[in-house]
């Protein structure tokens, strides 16, 4: 891979604009229908550190909207786009090397002296962390991306290019293979992707714009809302243009451009970090052929065609599922999974295992509901031998579908109503019906442990006067709905917690007649057994008591009558996936509150 001193020698070609306006062209999805019109209007961040990667990549967009000879070069609706593209650079200062501050401006100053717009970013340590500290580098990259993710919600931007090349993939790839990593692991570094290290901040991570308003108005605590919840969605978005060019080339083209780069030597040192010690490795030895960067890049290109080929049968399977209701009131989804066999025939000829195809299709369909960021594929091996008994040849799992929990879902199964069954086929057994996919699952919230409900509570203060009152920034609450609250009351303590037993009664008794009709009925239909005691509740108290009352279930859209001179809400579902499910349209609950039986 060579160090910068072997590159500035070497013969390595710079890259050329029309080279890096079609990479860019294809990471940002340029002529795409998922490249929206508000991603052109909207400016594009860099992540500069100020090193010859980052000055390469700032160059090389300087460039791209400056070059009008590109029009003879790529598709018209691509330039056009490249061409209206601005962009703004985001520096960030780690403040822990002297001078620090100093070498920022100075890469500050070569970015506007080639028209970019450039912004410093400081990370302010907290007293008990420095650069001693042993988890050093991973706090380092935590600080840093939530510092570039608030800047760019701040300026509008929702894509962020960062300067990864070819020679930083290589090390990644052998790093997990170290590490033991097997097939994803040994993707690499992503194209694209979202912004890392920022979840649960608000349009940042997968909010900040909604889904369409079929799935109803947002609910508040003005309305008595029998909708749909609104669905987030939007977020920033990485992408890394660069992955298919190596470190010489964009050495060549800061040289050839005259750019000036800032090299921090501690990317030198092979005794800091693990990344180090491999690039030394690289730069001072021969590395055996099976370790090449070709061998390596190799294996990762025959990786991601596997998985290609995988995705493509997840997302025909996907378009086998039936989705009967998913209900963002109460967080729930009924779902019939195509049969075991069906899986079997997909996945034939596929190179994949039929398995890890199940795995990862019940995964797709278990974010829907799960409050968790991430689902491990390694545990849902037992949860797939019950959900697609098909797949297994032990006739004992093909009798009788039962309840399980994977990844905080719980998964019921629902019986097949008769007159269904009658009208499509002949009388089955049960060991048929579950091999030809006739069981419907309800998949819910499972049931907190008592000991992470503290986690699960959000405390408002009242405010200290009238012109005092504001929204709290939006909350990511048991990781399933964006909320925010305000209080109105000078002397209250507002609180979202879960709803629990003791609290039913009293709320009951606090509602109007025909109001509390409607919550039993909406209890009963939507929330019934444990899927009540998962919802949140805002409840407030004086000041020094204890005594709480509920005031609302904000995601039902009921609230007692006094509850308007107190607090004001408004709920979000949390963004989804829906591509490629196939789902009837949200259920509009009609007068009674009732659901149809499904």
């Amino acid at each position: 891979m060579g160090s910068i001193s072997e590159a500035l020698n070497s013969s390595a070609r710079r890259i050329t604009i029309v080279e890096f306006a079609k990479s860019l062209s294809r990471v940002l999805g340029f002529g795409k229908s998922s490249y929206n019109a508000w991603q052109r209007s909207n400016p594009i961040g860099l992540a500069i550190s100020g090193g010859v990667d980052s000055m390469a990549l700032a160059a090389l967009c300087s460039n791209v909207q400056n070059a009008s000879h590109l029009k003879q070069e790529i598709p018209a609706d691509e330039h056009q786009h490249l061409r209206s593209l601005s962009f703004k650079a985001f520096i960030v200062d780690h403040q822990v090397r002297r001078g620090s501050f100093e070498e920022a401006k100075a890469v500050s100053n070569v970015l506007q002296g080639i028209g970019i717009k450039a912004e410093i970013l400081k990370i302010e340590w907290p007293p008990e962390h420095s650069a001693n500290t042993s988890n050093f580098e991973s706090l380092a990259r935590k600080y840093r991306f939530r510092l570039l993710g608030n800047a760019c919600k701040e300026n509008g931007i929702k894509s962020l290019l960062l300067a990864h090349h070819e020679d930083d993939q290589v090390e990644t790839i052998l790093m997990r293979l170290i590490a033991g990593h097997r097939r994803t692991g040994l993707l690499g570094i992503k194209e694209e992707g979202g912004i890392p290290e920022c979840y649960g901040m608000h349009g940042i991570y997968e909010s900040g714009d909604l889904k369409s308003p079929a799935f109803g108005k947002p609910a508040s605590s003005r309305t008595l809302s029998k909708r749909q919840l609104q669905i987030e969605s939007g977020g920033i978005k990485i992408y890394r243009p660069m992955l298919g060019f190596s470190k010489a080339r964009l050495i060549a083209t800061c040289q050839d451009e005259g750019i000036r780069w800032f090299e921090d030597h501690t990317n030198t040192d092979p005794t800091l970090t693990k990344r180090n010690a491999i690039r030394h490795m690289y730069n001072t030895h021969v590395v055996p052929t099976a370790l090449s960067k070709p061998a390596l890049l190799g294996l990762s290109r025959r990786i991601q065609h596997s998985i290609l080929q995988e995705d493509a049968v997840v997302e025909s399977l996907l378009a086998k599922c039936n989705i009967k209701d998913f209900n963002t009131r109460v967080g729930t989804v009924t779902v019939r999974f195509p049969a075991g066999n069906e899986i079997l025939v997909a996945s034939e000829g596929s190179g994949v295992d039929c398995g890890r195809i199940a795995a990862q299709l019940l995964r797709r369909v278990l974010f829907l509901v799960t409050p968790l960021e991430h689902i491990e594929i390694s545990s849902l091996p037992g949860a797939v031998e019950q959900i697609f008994p098909g797949l297994s040849e032990s006739e004992e799992r093909l009798l009788l579908a039962k309840p399980l929990t994977v990844a905080s879902v719980y998964l019921q199964p629902l019986n097949v109503r008769a007159s269904e069954q009658e009208q499509e086929h002949p009388p089955m057994q049960a060991s048929e019906i579950a091999q030809q996919g006739q069981t419907q699952w309800l998949l819910s919230r499972q049931l907190p442990y008592s000991f992470s409900y503290d986690s699960l509570t959000i405390t408002i203060p009242p405010p200290r006067s009238i012109e005092d009152v504001s929204w709290t920034p939006w909350t990511l609450y048991d990781g399933r709905y964006w909320i925010r609250i305000q209080n109105l009351h000078p002397d209250k303590i507002i609180t979202v917690r879960l709803f629990e037993e003791l609290d039913l009664k009293l709320f009951r008794q606090s509602l109007d007649k025909h109001i509390r009709r409607k919550l039993n009925l909406a209890l009963k239909n939507e929330a019934g057994g444990h899927i009540r005691w998962t919802l949140p509740a805002i409840v407030s108290r004086f000041r020094g008591t204890r005594d709480e009352h509920v005031l609302a279930l904000p995601t039902l859209g009921f609230q007692v009558h006094s509850a308007k001179s107190v607090v004001d809400w408004e709920v979000r579902y949390k963004k989804v996936d829906l591509g490629g499910v196939l789902m009837d349209p949200p259920v509009e609950c009609p007068a009674d509150g009732r659901h149809p039986m499904i």
